[in-house]
């Protein structure tokens, strides 16, 4: 279970309809946490609200501009709505602030060949 005010991604992996009601209600207190943001946009991934997920991860971006896995969840998010050049230019971002993080390089490979797919 999440501590206070912590949201680990195994808290939403557990249940992430729970984690995403928990998140709902801890944004209505900060509406300002880009953390927060980042682990509700996680949550809606894999629940599949795709585009609550974009939304959610790129208001993380705002907050936080060198939140390198908001990028990495509205670049995950952005794919599974088949917005593959959008979602390529946020993996090849969030790859930049964290060139330690190899997934990115695999998400950029997905897109380009869902992009030479077209």
């Amino acid at each position: 279970m999440a501590t206070e005010r912590s949201f680990p991604d195994r808290f939403i992996d557990e249940d992430p309809q729970k984690a995403l009601e928990a998140l709902n209600e801890a944004l209505q207190e900060d509406l300002d946490n880009a953390e927060w943001f980042c682990q509700r946009a996680y949550a809606h991934i894999l629940l599949k609200n795709y585009s609550c997920a974009a939304d959610d991860a790129k208001k993380a971006q705002q907050l936080k501009p060198t939140l390198a896995l908001a990028l990495m969840r509205t670049g995950i998010a952005e794919y599974y709505l088949n917005h593959y050049d959008s979602a390529h230019a946020a993996f090849t971002q969030g790859h930049q602030l964290d060139v330690s993080d190899k997934s990115y390089e695999i998400w950029i490979k997905r897109c380009e060949e869902m992009r030479q797919g077209k």
